[in-house]
């Protein structure tokens, strides 16, 4: 059965382009050049764009791990996620996170209770993650099997990008900024250059749980 994108997916499409419409100006200046309540909109939707993603990334590798293991425990049915997480979980999360503070791990022999353990340690990973720079995606990924070189580098490098953007938008004033953000560049970078690779990410968390 093709995988199909999740509803997920098309609700976090149907944000972005309201934010655009809320925050972008429209039409784009030809010139580009635009007054400091627009420079303050377009700020203001690099940080949501960004909260948005983070949020659909994260809620689509919870609901991932947790069908997975739910189709093991239910139906014994083996995945590559439920191998991936038991083995991130105890090997203790090493080149993942540093120094995790996780219960430790159960000793039973019991598969049932491995597993509990390590889907209970991803989403404290998952809710402890904070951005969608390669290191976070790896963070995420990783446990579900996803290998960092599966995915597009562009990609990862769009979203690296992004991701510094909104750190200087949430953590630098805008007083004295020598370079204001192009709101056109921005719509370009978030549709052309970061949703066709949340799609694909999508179809792959997708094709995991099938």
């Amino acid at each position: 059965m093709a995988s199909q994108l999740s509803s997920e997916f098309l609700a976090l499409c149907a944000r972005l382009e309201q934010l655009r419409k809320h925050l972008l100006p429209n039409p784009f200046d030809p010139t580009g050049n635009y007054s400091l309540s627009q420079y303050d909109q377009t700020r203001g939707y690099i940080a949501l764009v960004h909260a948005e993603i983070e949020a659909f990334i994260e809620i689509r590798c919870l609901a991932t791990a947790a069908a997975c293991v739910a189709n093991w425990l239910q139906q014994r049915k083996p995945s590559a996620v439920v191998i991936a997480l038991h083995a991130v979980c105890y090997s203790g999360w090493d080149g993942l996170l540093t120094s995790p503070q996780f219960k430790k791990a159960t000793n039973e022999i019991s598969v049932e209770a491995r597993l509990s353990d390590s889907l209970t340690q991803y989403k404290q990973a998952v809710g402890g993650n904070n951005g969608i720079k390669e290191p976070d995606l790896k963070r995420l990924l990783v446990p579900l099997s996803i290998r960092m070189n599966d995915l597009d580098s562009s990609w990862i490098s769009a979203m690296d990008s992004f991701g510094q953007v909104r750190g200087q938008v949430a953590h630098q004033s805008s007083v004295g900024v020598q370079q204001q953000p192009d709101p056109k560049d921005l719509r370009r970078t978030v549709w052309k250059d970061i949703v066709p690779g949340l799609r694909a990410l999508d179809l792959k968390l997708t094709s995991l749980v099938q």
